[in-house]
């Protein structure tokens, strides 16, 4: 029989309590208590010639001892905010202390006694800990049915915490973690939930959302292709998501989906320079400027802005590749200045050079990039660690340069795609 740490509220009724604790026999017990119900330890509410819930237990053959036991006083019967508070400050590390002990250690909670102040604090509570529910009940009640439980008439049922066990805490967990920009970490952490379900409706959800999450993941780390493998598998098994989600969270998920696989059908199997990979590559700057990643975000805009120049020379002026451009293929001007550069008769391009080629061809980008104040902001980029010094970025240059690449390819923010809020899509946040 596994170890077990009781927790349960305690209110003006002993033998519910002690009904309680000869039913999950436990290693250890805290009892929370209100200043008057703390009274029903040693003797009945009103009469203390009749024994409390230690005495009682003592009579059954189950005595505990100081060294078995906590009594956890809560400020207030009626303070709900007060007593979450008292219950995570004294209760959450001897949960966590049990636990640690090993596997075979379980955690029960029982919300039977006490106001429903304290019952609730302690459900909320309940919430983050790994535990089963346990309830008394009883066939018969004083008060025509409407009042406690008759002595002797207790019954006890267990349940395990449907917020766990229906999913909603992963939930929960996952729309923290998602939303936050770990869209990897909760791709992992959803499958880590799914591999620990054993069966049923729940793993198969799980097992869905967590193709949804993988898009977003791969999608995030250039995997493009894998991202629209893991869109279509999500695609095909989305109403399973009908045991986490209402059915218009659905919807939302499946068209969250649907502008996925349209954005990322339009690059291709084989990313290539392109206007949609240009925004593709400012979009997940900007993801990363909201995350506070600047150098991270100032490299993607620098391989954006140094993209849109390979784009433009390759499908406008047919120059396939800026790493082997043929030096004889080049404007006279820039033919003669470049030609010590050369190699065997071929050039390899940077940024700069790019744009400078662009102008001299009479693209427009090209006049427009050095007259757009993105060199200095490239110069800058320089300097931090993503470049060639030994400087963060600064978030200023990380959203000039976000914004100027935009000006340049004569875009606005809204062709950028956007990802979803998780826990809006599954209705936890107003829309």
């Amino acid at each position: 029989m596994k170890p077990i740490l009781l927790i349960c509220t305690v209110g003006s009724a002993p033998e519910q309590v002690v009904a309680s604790i000869l039913a999950c026999d436990p290693s250890r017990v805290v009892f929370l208590c209100s200043p008057g119900s703390k009274l029903s330890l040693q003797a009945q509410p009103g009469d203390p010639a009749k024994p409390g819930i230690m005495m009682l237990l003592a009579s059954h053959g189950k005595p505990y001892d100081s060294g078995r036991l906590e009594v956890v006083e809560l400020p207030s019967a009626q303070d709900l905010e007060r007593s979450v508070e008292a219950i995570h400050r004294s209760v959450t590390p001897e949960v966590e202390r049990w636990i640690a002990r090993g596997p075979e250690h379980a955690v029960t909670v029982d919300f039977t006694g006490g106001t429903k102040c304290m019952t609730l604090a302690l459900g909320l509570m309940a919430r983050v800990w790994p535990c089963r529910l346990q309830y008394v009940g009883g066939a018969e009640r004083t008060k025509d049915g409407l009042g406690i439980v008759v002595s002797g008439r207790e019954q006890v049922v267990h349940f395990q915490d449907p917020w766990n066990s229906l999913g909603y805490q992963l939930l929960d967990d996952l729309g923290v973690v998602f939303d936050s920009g770990n869209y990897a970490g909760a791709a992992a952490l959803a499958a880590e939930a799914r591999n620990r379900i054993s069966s049923g409706p729940l793993k198969n959800a799980v097992a869905a959302l967590v193709h949804f999450l993988e898009g977003y993941a791969n999608w995030d780390r250039f995997d493009h292709p894998a991202a629209l493998r893991s869109f279509a598998s999500f695609d095909a098994q989305r109403n399973l998501l009908v045991q986490l989600v209402s059915p218009r969270s659905i919807e939302l998920f499946v068209a969250a989906g649907a502008r996925a696989r349209q954005f990322l059908g339009a690059m291709g199997e084989r990313a290539r320079p392109s206007r949609v990979f240009v925004v593709d590559l400012l979009a997940n700057a900007q993801r990363r400027l909201r995350e506070c990643r600047y150098d991270d975000s100032v490299a993607r805009s620098y391989r954006a802005i140094e993209a849109a120049a390979q784009w433009l020379l390759a499908d406008t002026h047919g120059v396939a590749s800026t790493a082997k451009v043929a030096l004889d293929s080049l404007p006279a001007a820039l033919r003669a200045e470049w030609s010590p550069k050369a190699e065997n008769g071929f050039l390899k391009l940077g940024l700069q050079d790019a744009y400078r080629l662009l102008e001299v061809l009479g693209d427009p980008v090209g006049k427009r990039f050095r007259q757009s104040g993105l060199p200095a902001a490239l110069l800058a980029r320089n300097a931090s660690y993503s470049g060639h010094g030994f400087q963060p970025a600064p978030p200023e240059v990380a959203q000039r340069l976000i914004t100027g690449a935009l000006q340049l390819m004569d875009a606005t923010a809204a062709e950028l795609p956007e990802f979803p809020q998780l826990r809006e899509l599954a209705g936890q946040l107003p829309r």
